[in-house]
């Protein structure tokens, strides 16, 4: 599968900066997003922003700290990356299934374990629509009893999560035509 083209906001990536995935075992909202690896999100040559996580952000008043960014940066994914796509709730079910991390009588995703298998994940448009709130009977059917209701949100935008830089193809950096100097935020 051929992953479209990703856009990163911010300075170019560089590897000894690169941080390691690692699970957050604090607060619902953060256990299903990991810290840590490099995030990206689709690059939309056709959009009045260049990426959903640029519209996000721009949109979004509580976002003004990421305003500040004057670049962003394209990047291909390598065809020999091995990616865990999510289209489907189902999808998302599965991966919390397969990379289970048990915290306080509920299961999340141990995206430690998961970056040892995958290179990146990618939540697709439609994955992030499908995955933005709980299916009761997806859960039921695939006799899932983690103790909550897994979602998305907090991914916020469909978005890719590079686990392994080695599979990231610098092409270009453009300006971001929406950059807001730094009023001392």
């Amino acid at each position: 599968m051929t992953i479209p083209l990703q856009v990163h906001s911010g300075d170019r990536f560089m590897r000894d900066l690169f941080a390691e995935v690692y699970n957050e075992e604090t607060g619902y909202s953060t256990v299903f997003r990991p810290q840590g690896g490099y995030w990206l999100s689709e690059y939309m040559t056709d959009d009045d922003y260049p990426s959903p996580w640029l519209h996000f952000i721009y949109n979004n008043p509580d976002m003004i700290k990421y305003h500040s960014r004057p670049y962003y940066s394209i990047y291909r994914i390598t065809e020999d990356a091995k990616i865990y796509t999510i289209n489907t709730y189902t999808d998302f079910v599965n991966l919390i299934v397969n990379y289970p991390l048990r915290i306080e009588g509920s299961i999340f995703i141990d995206f430690e374990k998961l970056s040892k298998d995958y290179d990146g994940v990618h939540l697709t448009s439609e994955g992030f629509e499908n995955c933005s709130i709980a299916h009761m009977q997806i859960l039921d059917d695939l006799q899932f009893d983690g103790g909550n209701t897994p979602t998305l949100r907090s991914w916020e935008v469909p978005s890719f999560l590079v686990m392994n830089p080695d599979i990231l193809l610098y092409l270009d950096e453009k300006e971001n035509e929406r950059y807001e100097e730094d009023e001392g935020l």
